[in-house]
């Protein structure tokens, strides 16, 4: 069977190639019955133009590059699933990769974006990372969840995050808090989130009782242990995943009378936990957020250089 082209396309709508192309690209100005007559006979050839072929006749690739971290990272893929909305919306394809925290690995994906000529990029950035071999580039650059010198940066309320659950738990008058938190040298989930800790404690004369490891349960599972030796009444986690470590520790040791929170708001932990505390980072609105200033840029239209996503109180 030959392959199916626009042209195929246009004259079973009885509309011109440029149409098709308006129609695919969602042109406001098409009208509605044209419309349906070129939707119809894409679905009847099942036609899928090629991103290649797209940006030929666009004069540009209609593709944006995605740098994550880590893909197994439940606050990036809520974000990552808001950019595909917005990019999938508006006609464009995604390339995206993993950067696992590595700053070769890092230059080595962008090299190769730039090669692919991408329009715009969105990096989930790491603390501490230089990038400034990216201000040589003239593709707009958009940061996730680190503010990055010279570039737009959407960033979380970290500070604010453990600052909202240490005033709940201190509001029901509970004093004895212990923090379970992630190396200091992360910038935002690290540093950020224990500074709002250790400034609560400091204030309110409490004793500061904190560990710190690794994103896993089974390190949050272990550092339970030396945390409930001070008989605590209530853990602050940096993320609902070593919440989960330090609620599975608790269950299997029987401890009923210690409240757990944590970071993320993270269905798993509402659908095994009801009274389980956490935070809303608004993930996939940053993500929302991050596509649509991304199109922004590339029209050459001025955004904001930082962007503080609003962070929400969830109680079970």
């Amino acid at each position: 069977m030959e392959k199916v082209t626009i042209f195929d396309v246009a004259r079973r709508a009885g509309v011109g190639k440029s149409t098709v192309s308006r129609v695919m690209n969602n042109d406001e100005n098409v009208k509605e019955e044209t419309k349906i007559k070129v939707l119809e006979a894409i679905k009847e050839f099942n036609y899928i133009p090629s991103a290649s072929a797209r940006g030929m006749r666009a004069g540009n690739s209609r593709v944006l590059g995605v740098v994550a971290s880590r893909l197994d990272s439940p606050s990036e893929i809520r974000a990552i699933r808001g950019m595909l909305e917005i990019i999938y919306s508006k006609g464009y394809d995604v390339v995206l990769v993993e950067s696992l925290f590595d700053d070769e690995k890092t230059k080595e994906h962008i090299a190769m974006l730039i090669n692919k000529k991408v329009e715009g990029i969105i990096i989930f950035a790491k603390s501490g990372m230089k990038y400034d071999y990216l201000k040589k580039i003239k593709i707009p650059v958009i940061m996730m969840a680190q503010e990055v010198e010279g570039f737009t940066s959407i960033v979380y309320d970290d500070y604010g995050a453990i600052e909202k659950v240490l005033e709940n738990f201190h509001n029901e008058g509970v004093n004895k808090i212990a923090y379970l938190g992630v190396d200091l040298q992360d910038e935002t989930t690290g540093y950020r989130r224990y500074k709002a800790y250790e400034d609560f404690v400091n204030k309110n004369k409490l004793k500061n009782i904190s560990k710190f490891g690794d994103f896993s349960y089974k390190t949050a599972y272990n550092l339970t242990e030396e945390l409930v030796k001070n008989e605590v009444e209530a853990i602050v986690c940096a993320t609902d995943n070593l919440a989960l470590g330090v609620r599975k520790y608790l269950t299997d040791k029987t401890i009923t009378d210690i409240k757990v929170s944590g970071v993320g708001n993270n269905e798993l932990m509402e659908f095994f936990y009801k009274d389980h505390i956490s935070v809303n980072l608004s993930y996939k609105q940053a993500g929302t957020k991050a596509a649509n200033l991304i199109f922004d840029m590339v029209n050459n239209i001025s955004v904001d250089k930082l962007i503080v996503m609003e962070s929400e109180l969830i109680k079970g």
